[in-house]
Parts: structure tokens; sequence; C-alpha cells
């Protein structure tokens, strides 16, 4: 079981995003709308409930985020296609003040920037150059999403994808 903080994509949004998805084809997944959140901190393997207790004290200002680009993620492995979000300050102060009491409880944090994206599907090399352009250049409407809460979610990977369970969650405001 992995472990990861983040934040739930209401359904009427995750219905906008799903539409600007690709159609499916062969080495492409496709998120499913259900599934989509912004991952926060990414923990991995670890306890559930020192995790939790260590957010349970979290005192941040609920805010709203923007969705407003689409790009893109390339490794020699394949391309994850994203929707991103601008780094608003209220985003920005809830991600280090999240660190700051998950490394309290020995988690270890990226090294790299914090880029905040929704992942919308994943790429391997099979899917074309042209199918990847199409979607980062299609225009997008920008779309706010009020933020009242943090989860900490477990994750099972499995044949058929991933599967989410909210493990705890802290309130904001």
């Amino acid at each position: 079981m992995r472990l990861f903080t983040g934040i739930v994509i209401p359904f009427s949004v995750a219905q906008q995003l799903a539409a600007l998805q690709p159609q499916p084809m062969p080495g492409l997944r496709l998120v499913k709308s259900e599934q989509m959140h912004l991952t926060l901190h990414f923990i991995g393997e670890g306890d559930v409930e020192l995790y939790r207790r260590a957010l349970e004290g979290l005192s941040v200002p609920g805010f709203t985020m923007t969705i407003d680009t689409l790009g893109r993620f390339s490794n020699p492995r394949g391309t994850i296609l994203w929707a991103g979000i601008r780094e608003e300050p209220g985003l920005m102060q809830l991600h280090q003040v999240m660190e700051t009491a998950l490394v309290s409880v020995g988690y270890q944090p990226e090294q790299r920037a914090y880029h905040p994206h929704l992942t919308l599907a994943r790429c391997d090399r099979r899917v074309s150059r042209k199918v990847v352009e199409s979607f980062v250049k299609q225009p997008m409407m920008p779309m706010e999403v009020k933020v009242e809460e943090v989860v900490l979610f477990s994750s099972m990977l499995s044949d058929k994808g991933p599967r989410y369970e909210r493990e705890g969650a802290v309130r904001l405001g």
C-alpha cells in the first residue's frame, strides 16, 4: 500500500477535464474522471495512522485553485498528459505546511520543485507525437475549484489500474 496526500476534483470539473482527454487507443491509459485528483505529496509506503496524526493539526485556510493549462512531461518510457494548476499563494502555502507536518514523522520530500498538475493520461511510445501535440494545443477554458479539504489516500495497484481509498481528511479554513 502506497500513501499520498491530495485534493479531490469535483465530479463536474473532472467531467470537463475528461472531455479534453485524447480518444482511447493502444498505448494510451486515460485517468478515469472519478480518480482525478491533485497530488500534494507522494509519501510511498508508510504507516497510515502515523501520517494521519501528522496531518491532524494542520491549520490552513481554504482557497480557490485554477486549472488553466494543458501540458506534458516526457521521459524515455513515454509521456504524461496533464492539466496545469496555477501556483497560487493558497495552494503553495498548503503544500509547504503539509510538507513540514509530514517531515516531522519521517517523510522524505521530493528534491524537484512542485509543479501542480492533474494527470489526465499516460502514453507509451506507441502513441504518436501528433496525438500528444493535438492534446497540448487544444483550447481550454479556466476552471476553478474551491479547496476545503485535503485527503490522505492509500493506493493499491492492480492490472485494472490504481484503486484509491480515503484514509483520512483534514478540513481547511
